[in-house]
């Protein structure tokens, strides 16, 4: 599954970057979304420094982190 990442300036921590890489076959980050690359993704999603947006859902990093997992390794 091909994942785009929108993120402004703040960078993915170590873990959760392992979680994304790992439930994806690709990913490729973007700062906005009108980027073209962000056109062509099975999965989009937004980091804004504490929370990442899958789908419709604000999920906390590292509260969430389960869920995330979860997300991420069944293609969710």
């Amino acid at each position: 599954m091909k994942t785009v990442l929108i993120r402004g300036t703040a960078a993915l921590p170590r873990e959760l970057r392992e979680i994304v890489e790992g439930g994806s076959t690709e990913l490729a980050e973007v700062t906005g979304r009108d980027d073209v690359r962000a056109r062509d993704a099975d999965r989009l999603i937004e980091w804004n420094g504490r929370a990442l947006l899958v789908g419709d859902r604000w999920l906390q990093w590292p509260e969430d982190e389960d869920e995330l997992k979860m997300l991420f390794q069944t293609g969710g």
